[in-house]
């Protein structure tokens, strides 16, 4: 005697507590561009191509950074061509102090106070897998958290975003593997007064795991059919053991 079982969907939000952890690796990998120039190099983040150009790190025309096993290349353009990417250097840097990763328009020639992402230009961070990122470190002109005009901005993917003044962190739950970091076309200084000029300090990036398929159960009708027919055969079995 057969019965067809229809199976249903269990929604995939019921399996959030069985699942923590599932969406990301165990913890997050720190990119730490604004470590550059420290004495003898002591700590100094540094790609694994490029070439020094006085302190900085110069793209050939990109730059790329490998820890724990994941890959992010650095890019960058001015109105829509193709630029290079900088890592500019701070002598003795710390965690609120210091540059990161900017543009240079050209590199012919190079013009080191060009360093920055300015008005016209975007740098674009690539990953080898898709991660989530969960926190973004900004500075300001002048390497720190303050020249930053008051209510400035920059574009995150095409999304608008504060540029943290007196911060330096911006908190996100973005998931992809390539993210834009562009100027908002507001406020631009070359000589270093406060603007929307900023540098891409940091950021800390987990390797996104996908969630698992929705489980399946037996639909609740057929479910309890089954239970039935069990109870049945149980009866039959115990008047048996009677006789």
């Amino acid at each position: 005697m057969g019965a067809n079982i229809k199976m249903k969907t269990i929604p995939s939000f019921l399996f959030a507590i069985a699942a923590l952890g599932a969406v990301s690796s165990v913890g997050a990998i720190s990119f730490d561009f604004y470590k550059l120039d420290k004495p003898n190099g002591a700590g100094d983040f540094l790609p694994i191509d490029g070439f020094f150009n006085a302190d900085d790190m110069v793209g050939s025309p990109t730059l790329t950074y490998v820890n724990e096993g994941l890959s992010v290349t650095a890019s960058a353009t001015y109105n829509g061509n193709a630029a290079v990417a900088v890592q500019d250097s701070t002598a003795g840097w710390s965690d609120l102090r210091g540059a990161g990763l900017g543009v240079y328009k050209t590199t012919k020639p190079i013009k080191t106070s060009d360093d920055n992402i300015d008005r016209g230009e975007t740098l674009i961070l690539t990953f080898d897998q898709v991660v989530t990122l969960s926190k973004v470190e900004l500075r300001a002109d002048k390497h720190g958290v303050q020249n930053w005009v008051d209510g400035a901005t920059f574009l995150l993917n095409g999304m608008s975003y504060a540029l943290p003044k007196g911060v330096g962190s911006v908190f996100l739950d973005l998931t992809g593997s390539v993210f834009s970091f562009t100027h908002s076309a507001g406020i631009s200084d070359p000589t270093g007064g406060p603007s929307e000029d900023f540098y891409v300090a940091g950021l800390n990036a987990s390797v996104y795991v996908a969630p698992p398929p929705p489980a399946t159960v037996p639909d609740s009708a057929s479910t309890l059919s089954m239970l039935g027919l069990g109870l049945i055969v149980l009866s039959g079995v115990a008047r048996r053991f009677k006789r």
